[in-house]
């Protein structure tokens, strides 16, 4: 499920990552491993705040590079 991907378009865009489905599909697995929430709305509440915070950002991107 990639329920709260769509909000993450720019992210995508600043680890200059192609917003595909597969890469959606890919990068929800990866922040829900990283967060350890296994639904949606649980890692979507910890990615949002990840976004927050200038380190925890880092990390993200860092992640979503590794694709």
């Amino acid at each position: 499920m990639t329920c709260y991907t769509r909000h993450l378009k720019d992210l995508f865009e600043e680890a200059r990552v192609e917003y595909t489905v597969e890469n959606k599909h890919r990068a929800d697995g990866l922040f829900k491993k990283m967060t350890g929430r296994a639904n949606c709305p649980e890692a979507w509440k910890f990615v949002k705040a990840s976004l927050q915070d200038p380190q925890r950002r880092k990390e993200l991107l860092k992640a979503l590079r590794g694709l």
